[in-house]
């Protein structure tokens, strides 16, 4: 992290705004971004690594060039199309032309270019905001690429295509490469799973004959509550040593490893030969036939990433969805605020708040259409509070949208002008300049080369600062419209990343039997830091 941090924003030791102007400095942005830090032992390594190659590189280039400002984006696709917050950052400086500490923006830097684009949307977005203003550059691997010239539309969207190659082969290949497994009756192992030993070919002395026993359960008919109690009885823990909860029992008892099969992109891999299930080289704890009773019960879900871009023939791409500061953003979640909601029941057992997540569920009861309550005492609730979900969401939008509303109205109006030192700085430059012209200390050509790009950015600055000033003071007119911006210009996901953000936690109280929800008691939320 602390290495992250130190490739993060303005290196140290560059010169002022004004100098590198007068200096005739060319001021480049450099762009790091890595996709998958999960499996390394060094979660920033890759990012340092290519911040290195880009130091050296403008080493290499002369005394002329310069680093400003340094953008990363950690663990995040751009095959995947995720969210990229630095990546937004960098295009909305390169329009700007400026960055926020106010340095001119000349180029763009980057080890390889599918480090910024390997979509055809994201280059045309870069591309666009690149040639904002003319005359920029842009360094990769292979040198100076020149954006501006005829044939790098072409040449852009022909390295998007062979990037989508490359993502499809890469899919095929990893299909390829579990099929190959999954031939031989290799076991698949990511982390260690319940009942086997690491390597996955092994039971566990301990727990394999727990899901047998559950498994027995399942196909006589027990209860999944029973089945629950099973484990919770037995002193077994659970993998990360939390308490046992109904779905991860469900999807144990369920595993088609239990009978030595493997699932490939949701069906059973079948052998060639026989036409029957690949039964794996590994020990198995039931039967095919006995995993056929309880899949009657229960199924595993199909695991498909809802961040694809790659969509079928016909189908639009998904748009990329903001995740704020750093949490993840809700793949297939129907409801707005399922997993927001808190229990505020007390226990008897404990005498303490239950504090489980509420559900939204579907039902046919009444004109609401879908509840939130608490989950079974089974899978970790109590089961004792449900409110009306239409309810629920109409008051918690209510706080939200209030809240947008004066945030947005204090972020106008106490927001300061951070440019205001460099505009001062430049001035004083450029009088300076000219007083050195007059005495003739310095030559025309220096004279005008040097006052042009220092009056230039100047304009820039003052223009953004007559834009600051417009913004403050419309926020003494009407507010912005964020009641039809958060109806009709946000998805779900957006919104609950929002509320996520907003909210430390949403509890939600009993109020008995025969009362209208929406009591000021019933519902007491707990602002994040910062939304007081």
């Amino acid at each position: 992290m602390l290495a992250e941090l130190a490739e993060h924003g303005v290196p140290t030791g560059i010169p002022s705004v004004a100098e590198c102007i007068e200096q005739g400095v060319i001021c480049l942005i450099a762009y790091a971004r890595i996709s998958d830090t999960r499996r390394g032992k060094n979660e920033t390594s890759g990012i340092t690594t290519q911040h290195g190659c880009m130091r050296m590189r403008v080493r290499r280039m002369g005394p002329r060039y310069r680093i400003v400002r340094r953008y990363i984006d950690n663990d995040l696709s751009s095959a995947k199309n995720d969210y990229r917050p630095e990546y937004e950052a960098m295009i909305d400086d390169l329009i700007r032309h400026t960055t926020p500490e106010g340095y001119p923006v000349h180029g763009v830097i980057c080890t390889e270019e599918d480090r910024i684009y390997r979509l055809p949307d994201q280059w045309q977005r870069f591309v666009t905001a690149f040639r904002s203003h003319p005359g920029r550059h842009f360094y990769d691997h292979a040198g100076h690429q020149d954006l501006y010239a005829e044939g790098a539309d072409l040449r852009g969207l022909i390295n998007v295509t062979v990037s989508l190659g490359e993502i499809r082969k890469k899919k095929s290949r990893t299909r390829i490469w579990h099929e190959g497994r999954a031939m031989r009756g290799i076991p698949h192992v990511g982390v260690r799973p319940f009942g086997w030993s690491p390597d996955g070919r092994m039971s566990n002395p301990e727990e394999a004959p727990l899901v047998r026993k559950a498994v027995e359960a399942c196909i006589a008919g027990e209860s999944w509550a029973g089945i629950v109690r099973i484990f919770q009885e037995s002193g077994i823990p659970t993998r990360s040593g939390g308490p046992w909860r109904g779905q991860t029992i469900k999807q144990i008892v369920a595993n088609p490893r239990n009978a030595g099969l493997r699932m490939i992109d949701g069906t059973v891999y079948m052998d060639e030969e026989t036409g029957q299930p690949k039964i794996g080289d590994w020990e198995t704890i039931c039967t095919v036939a006995e995993l056929e009773q309880v899949w009657t019960r229960y199924r595993p879900r199909i695991r498909r990433t809802s961040r694809d871009v790659l969509p079928a023939t016909g189908e639009e791409p998904r748009p990329a969805v903001p995740a704020e500061r750093g949490r993840s953003v809700d793949k297939a979640t129907k409801y707005l605020l399922s997993g927001h909601l808190r229990c505020g029941r007390v226990r008897p057992d404990t005498e303490r708040p239950c504090m489980a997540k509420l559900r939204g569920t579907a039902t046919n009861k009444g004109i609401a259409g879908y509840t939130y309550t608490c989950p079974p005492k089974s899978e970790g609730g109590c089961s004792g509070v449900g409110r009306s979900g239409p309810e629920t969401d109409r008051r918690i939008e209510e706080l939200v949208i209030t809240k947008m509303k004066e945030r947005a109205t204090r972020a106008t109006l106490t927001e300061p002008f951070t440019k205001e030192g460099v505009i001062t700085e430049l001035d004083r430059k450029l009088d300076a300049l000219h007083r050195k012209w007059l005495a003739g200390e310095i030559t025309d050509e220096r004279y005008f080369t040097a006052s042009i790009d220092i009056r230039d950015h100047l304009v820039r600055l003052q223009m953004e600062r007559t834009a600051w000033k417009k913004e403050r003071k419309a926020a003494d007119g009407p507010s912005m419209d964020v009641d039809h911006l958060w109806r009709d210009g946000m998805n779900l996901g957006q919104k609950r990343a929002i509320i996520a953000d907003m909210f430390t936690m949403i509890i939600v109280n009993p109020v008995g039997r025969g009362r209208k929800t929406g009591k000021e008691q019933a519902i007491q939320v707990v602002w994040s830091q910062g939304y007081e």
